[in-house]
């Protein structure tokens, strides 16, 4: 469930906050709109990433670029529930802001480090690919959080076969783009 939407203006875009339950608890999402109106994070991003549930944001601008972020959480006690209210200093993603992909080691031998950046939540899919195209392993897909996230691929196909030395591409997907790496397996 999406409630009480909160806007602001980051000297660039609209920026617009809300209540969402789509993870579980209750966090503050947000997605930045141009002037002209065109949506830059379709899918939104969190702000606030828990444990506590966050409640009916408030956004104010600051004169750099940064927003000043307001909203309550309630922690369970015994007889009660106890309410806090909580603010940080935010500064919006920027357009430029976009997906990253880095492989380590790269040659490789018993694995390698897939690590990407996603500039906002996202449906991703992470995948290894042959030199000749065909899909070997698919390595992540789902929903993911704004961020850095790391997987290792061992080398192995999806039924778990190891694969000759060779040169193989790690490739990532999500509504911000599309970014492909060389690695070179070497046994």
């Amino acid at each position: 469930m999406q409630q009480e939407p909160s806007v602001g203006f980051d000297g660039t875009n609209w920026v617009i906050l809300w209540s969402d339950e789509r993870m579980g608890p209750s966090l503050i999402y947000g997605a930045r709109m141009t002037p002209s109106g065109a949506l830059l994070d379709p899918r939104g991003f969190a702000v606030t990433t828990g444990p506590r549930d966050g409640l009916a944001p408030c956004v104010g601008s600051t004169a750099v670029g940064h927003m000043l972020i307001a909203y309550s959480s309630s922690m369970p006690c015994a007889y009660y529930d106890h309410h806090h209210i909580w603010g940080n200093l935010w500064t919006p993603l920027s357009t430029e802001a976009g997906l990253q992909l880095l492989l380590a080691p790269n040659p490789f031998r018993m694995a390698v480090q897939i690590s990407f950046k996603l500039p906002g939540y996202a449906s991703v899919r992470l995948a290894v690919y042959d030199a000749a195209g065909r899909l070997v392993k698919t390595i992540a897909h789902g929903d993911q959080y704004p961020g850095w996230h790391h997987e290792t691929w061992d080398g192995r196909d999806h039924s778990g076969k190891s694969l000759p030395s060779g040169i193989y591409f790690a490739r990532i997907q999500c509504e911000y783009g599309r970014a492909s790496k060389k690695c070179v397996l070497v046994r």
